[in-house]
């Protein structure tokens, strides 16, 4: 956050003399922009653009974006930010929330956060191809989720593979369908 930070409402001050201008899209909204603001007090080196948004009860939206806007783009490059954060709350924290492993936020170095965003994006992309293309994890999926959420299939899944060890995944799929029964000792 920038130094200057007024009664908390935004986090970056607009130089004197940025005055709003009321959107064309949603007219009960005003917007306004700004450039050349350093990203922070830990980077000031680094540059971005600030777009504002104000609603009709004062209170104000913020983003920054490394492209340079004309006064006319700003009311549409809001929307798409809007957009975008709509995207990262109905998808990505439905992910993190409730189907098995947990994609987090991470704040590696360099590029560590964006690979390990990957790696998690193509394993839930092979999840999918096999929930539709795969009979065996078809048939393991169903038995488990008829009783318990997805997570939990997740749960089992990953406790098989830490104990046993599993060759093919034709194998695992149909361990976790018909897992054996263990007989109880007598006591």
């Amino acid at each position: 956050m920038k130094p200057g930070r007024t009664n908390g409402r935004y986090a970056y001050l607009a130089p004197a003399g940025t005055a709003w201008q009321q959107g064309l899209i949603q007219p009960d909204r005003s917007y306004r922009t700004f450039a050349e603001e350093p990203l922070n007090q830990a980077s000031p080196e680094l540059r971005v653009t600030v777009l504002q948004e104000c609603d009709a009860n004062g209170k104000v939206a913020e983003w920054i974006t490394n492209r340079e806007l004309a006064p006319e783009q700003v009311e549409t490059a809001v929307l798409e930010a809007r957009r975008r954060w709509g995207i990262e709350n109905e998808t990505f924290q439905t992910l993190k929330a409730s189907q098995g492993p947990h994609l987090e936020h991470n704040h590696g170095h360099q590029y560590l956060a964006n690979n390990f965003a990957v790696l998690m994006l193509l394993y839930f992309l092979m999840e999918q191809f096999s929930a539709k293309s795969c009979r065996w994890y078809q048939k393991a999926l169903l038995g488990r989720t008829q009783k318990r959420r997805k997570s939990h299939y997740w749960a089992h899944q990953w406790a098989v593979l830490e104990v046993f060890v599993v060759h093919r995944w034709e194998d695992l799929y149909e361990f976790l369908a018909n897992p054996p029964l263990l007989p109880l000792p007598d006591t």
